[in-house]
């Protein structure tokens, strides 16, 4: 219930600046916190909750598991190259790590 309610304030904070994917759009960055608690607060949590309380068969439950740490990490890695893409778009470049 947190980690959702955290990914919904998140989203609530950054829909003022807005959210957009184009190309020198320096919204791309407000994807980055949006999908970083997507993919490490809520579909970790719940990839370990549903792993272990899941009332269906073992099999079922991995399937379910490996699911959501999948999606986990699909969601961490496009924040990450939301965030370089913000990083070297931006005028002047900010230099990555």
């Amino acid at each position: 219930v947190m980690s959702v309610l955290s990914l919904i304030l998140v989203i609530s904070w950054f829909s003022r600046v807005g959210f957009s994917w184009a190309t020198g759009s320096g919204m791309v960055f407000s994807w980055h916190p949006v999908l970083m608690i997507a993919g490490l607060v809520v579909c970790n949590s719940q990839a370990l909750v549903l792993y272990r309380w899941f009332p269906f068969e073992k099999k079922t439950q991995k399937y379910v598991h490996a699911a959501l740490h999948c999606l986990s990490a699909i969601f961490t890695i496009v924040a990450l190259v939301a965030v370089f893409r913000f990083h070297n778009e931006s005028t002047p470049p900010i230099t990555n790590l």
